[in-house]
């Protein structure tokens, strides 16, 4: 057992609002459950000092002078990820909301694979200050895409991109990438295979992790082989997975041909509709064990963002309890999300839902989970009125209902997406010398992968945010939007 010499059940976690993180003294989480991809151990302590979880194990010395967290009948998970997010995509959302609501979610680490250096460097700075209560955020910077760009900021869609036409260009783009100091590299649909592999290569020679949408030019085979290491959305997989795919890329590399004038975002979006669902109808077993045995050979982690998948189908926006968690929001945020809403709302009850991608999504997931390529929980929040934090425990429940266990889809929000970013040695298990971004949990998450928000208490380097604390959060959220709404803010 282990040794405590201070009262047990005292928990004493510091509040949201301290301004210093604890460095030098120590937190002992005590009698827990610890739950991970490498172990399911019960009767623990941890401790936890100068930002890292010091030591783990059945028997040890907690310090007199230690805050103590009684985790008698809980469940210690490592920090959460939500390993696909934009956050510069709704401006008027803010990190001034997004970030709390992250850390009140149990997410400790985020992704962005989408948006302007000018913007989303300055986030990422902002989430580094020691007064941050704000996740670990890790960028993309733009969208790498080619000369006909999807997010070009036409067409109501932002400007997240920058575009390539030759494989020169492609390689000083990385370069440029590379010293603005972004975290990984996230290339687009509209890439020739030659503009996406000189990409790839200059990448992987610079050490950056990449992740892509399979560019419409190519195979999902192809472009897995080219280097990359991860895919978004399962976006063209479909395609590749078709008995005819080789067909169907010859015809979109002549449309492609035909519209060299057209915006990129419509021509990508007509595309996808004129062979998406002909694909699926298409799809041929030998040919997509092919496809997944090259993703598992080739390491190419899959992010399937069935919140997003599943949008068309079955939108948690038209779900009032969904739009529940609009309020904490600002105000026009709310407004615009509400009417979005009622219009997903209105589109479902007027004609009967297409579930043709969204189930073709959920059966694409178990093959590559049963297949042995890694699976990463990502959401692509904001978009698709998709609250952050919350969506995070939406995508868990989801790739459970596609198949995985609940322990592998914790998998998919903590080991995983570290591993992507090659950062397992300092995250993803609850391992001694590693940092402390951990979550308790009051009810175990193998039982129903929904207790996943039965957050008791967060840890984020070190810093301990308890249930009081993460209320506090949310309430303030909550206050600050009524306010904005009776014009009370300045």
């Amino acid at each position: 057992m282990h040794k405590v010499l201070l009262v047990a059940g005292l928990s004493l976690g510091l509040t949201a609002y301290d301004t210093e993180t604890v460095t030098k003294s120590v937190t002992a989480i005590i009698d827990v459950t610890i739950l991970d991809a490498t172990q399911q151990t019960t009767n623990s302590t941890v401790l936890i000092s100068d930002k890292r979880i010091q030591a783990v194990g059945a028997d040890l010395d907690v310090p007199a002078d230690a805050t103590v967290i009684d985790g008698t009948g809980k469940f210690l998970i490592p920090g959460l990820w939500d390993a696909h997010v934009h956050l510069s995509y709704y401006p008027d959302l803010g990190i001034e909301t997004a970030y709390p609501l992250y850390i009140a979610n149990g997410i400790t680490s985020v992704r962005d694979t989408g948006g302007l250096t000018a913007i989303v460097l300055p986030m990422r700075d902002a989430a580094e200050e020691n007064s941050a209560i704000a996740p670990r955020v890790h960028v993309a910077g733009p969208l790498v895409d080619g000369a006909q760009r999807v997010y070009a900021g036409l067409n109501s869609r932002p400007n997240l991109s920058v575009g390539v036409t030759n494989p020169e260009e492609a390689r000083a783009q990385i370069d440029t990438l590379y010293t603005a100091g972004v975290d990984l590299i996230k290339l687009y649909e509209m890439n020739t295979p030659e503009t996406f592999t000189a990409a790839t290569k200059r990448a992987n020679e610079l050490g950056l992790p990449i992740t892509a949408h399979v560019p419409l030019s190519m195979d999902a085979v192809a472009a897995a082989e080219s280097g990359i290491d991860g895919m978004e959305h399962l976006r063209n997989l479909e395609l590749s997975c078709a008995a005819n795919y080789q067909t169907l890329l010859r015809e979109r590399a002549q449309i492609l041909s035909d519209n060299l004038n057209e915006d990129g975002g419509t021509l990508r979006s007509s595309l996808h509709a004129l062979q998406r669902y002909a694909a699926i109808q298409a799809q041929d077993t030998d040919r997509c064990n092919e496809v997944i045995a090259a993703l598992e050979r080739e390491k190419v982690f899959q992010t399937p963002t069935l919140t997003v998948n599943t949008f068309i189908s079955a939108p948690l926006s038209a779900q009032p309890r969904w739009r529940e968690t609009f309020k904490y929001l600002p105000t026009d945020v709310q407004e615009q999300w509400n009417a979005g809403g009622t219009r997903m709302e209105a589109s479902m009850k007027s004609r009967p839902a297409n579930t043709t991608f969204s189930d073709w999504s959920f059966a694409m997931v178990k093959k590559l989970q049963d297949g042995g390529v890694k699976i990463m929980a990502g959401t692509d929040n904001p978009i698709a009125f998709l609250t952050p934090g919350f969506a995070l425990h939406e995508e868990l429940a989801l790739l459970v209902e596609a198949g995985l266990t609940p322990m592998q889809a914790l998998t998919a929000a903590t080991l995983h997406p570290a591993q992507f970013m090659r950062l397992d040695d300092e995250m993803g298990t609850v391992e001694a010398g590693k940092l402390a971004d951990l979550v308790l949990l009051d009810a175990d998450p193998r039982n129903d992968i929904t207790n996943t928000q039965s957050i008791n208490t967060v840890v984020k380097d070190g810093r301990v945010f308890d249930r009081i604390a993460l209320d506090e959060l949310l309430n303030d959220l909550e206050v600050k939007g009524r306010r904005r709404a009776k014009g009370l803010d300045q």
